[in-house]
């Protein structure tokens, strides 16, 4: 017995090529339209076509002095990618974070959505329901929370404001430099700011996001290698964000099943523990006989957040790195850090600038105008102060809408250069690694303290 095969007929060869044909010239003629949009703003030819080009900038780290260079060479206004654009200009910039904005988030925002099926303020693409979703978490962000409220005081252990919480964390900190950092004749102790001011920063988003520290100031290690994590993560993160279509796939399915659940009990190590801590934070709140806080995740809750909103807006504070909700926020822990390490860099580097700030700020404490910790109104009055933190803050895009709180920790951790003296252990390279991926990080940064004799 024999099986007949229902017979199949190719396209003649003039016809197959002629399809062929007509694709290809399709294709081209769709590049040409995508290339042609953007024609009109000047950059090098090659990375108009392609995005790889930027691609391998984030990739080798370089995507600082690279993306620098265009601007220097093609002026304040630089096609970076097909359909991608670079500005210096701060008029675009002020256009673009103008209320009610023409511009709107691309598929790169995203990439950095923390948990399946949960969208935080910086990663929803939605605009109506990002509007709804920053009514409810944007008294958590406010500034105003930052006000002093002196009938709160005295005892705030749990319950106070946030710049309470900065001088809380300040205090710790200046404490283990004291005991343990402090170089004298016999007794060198090199300190690497890089790692400190990262345990700084992380404490005081801890504190004031869930109404206590993390405690990496006082065990003096990455705990559930935390930074570990960052330094691993957002470099894939950001460089696949340069894809538009990997950040898409990212999350989709079957992708997206590797993102954080809070069902998950056999998530890595580095990623469960931060995301568990601020349930676990929710949970307690509604426990009866929960005392009430006045902690950044209260303010969500009390505006109408749901707990998985306040969980994912929680995670935003302390994951956050370079990105809108990452970049702007107080909330970036890294961004905290860097103006901070960069401030004391820039001053340090420029001794007109050094002693300059210290009799500003001597001098204030002589007329009794700064009180220990310094508070925030009377940092904003100390007018070098604050041109010393906006250069600062300007190593890093200004955003919204937490940018406000990034000046505020700045200037008041600033402070300790009058408490202490620093030397830079090795000025010809001060910073052994600073990598750019869409946001700095910066490792080796290695000074010597001593303490100050006038204070």
């Amino acid at each position: 017995m024999t099986l007949s095969l229902p017979e199949i007929r190719l396209p003649s060869p003039p016809l197959l090529s002629g399809l062929l044909i007509a694709g290809f010239v399709l294709l081209l003629a769709r590049a040409y339209h995508g290339w042609r949009r953007l024609s009109h703003i000047p950059g090098p030819f090659l990375w108009s076509l392609s995005p790889f080009p930027l691609l391998r900038a984030n990739l080798i780290g370089q995507s600082h002095q690279i993306l620098s260079d265009l601007t220097t060479e093609y002026g304040p206004l630089v096609r970076i990618g097909p359909n991608a654009v670079l500005t210096t200009d701060y008029r675009h910039c002020q256009k673009m974070e103008a209320h009610k904005s023409p511009y709107r988030k691309g598929p790169w925002y995203g990439t950095f959505r923390f948990q399946k099926g949960v969208d935080h303020s910086f990663a929803m693409l939605d605009e109506a329901r990002h509007t709804a979703l920053r009514t409810k978490v944007g008294h958590g962000y406010s500034g105003t929370m930052l006000v002093v409220r002196r009938a709160l005081r005295a005892k705030a252990d749990n319950n106070g404001d946030q710049e309470q919480a900065i001088d809380r964390q300040l205090e710790r900190f200046f404490r283990i430099i004291d005991g343990q950092y402090i170089t004298t004749p016999s007794d060198h102790k090199p300190l690497d700011l890089s790692v400190i001011t990262q345990f700084l920063a992380l404490d005081i988003v801890g504190d004031m996001t869930f109404g206590k520290p993390f405690g990496f100031l006082d065990k003096g290690e990455d705990i559930y290698d935390w930074i570990k994590w960052n330094e691993g993560f957002f470099p894939i993160a950001s460089t696949a964000a340069t894809l538009p279509f990997l950040a898409s796939l990212v999350q989709k399915w079957p992708f997206s099943e590797a993102l954080p659940k809070p069902t998950d009990k056999d998530v890595c190590q580095t990623n469960s523990p931060r995301r568990r801590a601020a349930q676990d934070t929710l949970d307690e709140r509604f426990e009866p006989g929960a005392q009430p806080r006045n902690d950044m995740i209260a303010q969500f809750l009390k505006h109408g957040a749901t707990k998985a909103e306040a969980t994912s807006e929680a995670l935003v504070q302390v994951q956050a790195n370079r990105a809108r909700a990452f970049l702007d926020s107080v909330a970036g822990t890294d961004s905290v850090a860097v103006a901070l390490r960069m401030a004391v860099l820039y001053v340090l580097s420029t001794p007109r600038v050094y002693y300059r700030l210290l009799s500003e700020i001597e001098g204030a404490a002589a007329k009794g105008e700064v009180s220990s910790p310094i508070r925030d109104a009377e940092a904003k009055k100390l007018p070098y102060l604050q041109a010393v933190i906006r250069e600062a803050c300007a190593s890093l895009p200004r955003r919204r809408p937490s940018s406000t709180r990034r000046f505020r920790l700045a200037g008041m951790s600033l402070l300790l250069l009058r408490r202490y003296d620093f030397t830079i252990n090795d000025p010809t390279l001060p910073v052994r690694k600073l990598h750019s991926a869409a946001f700095w990080m910066m490792e080796g940064f290695w000074v010597t303290v001593g303490q100050r004799q006038t204070q």
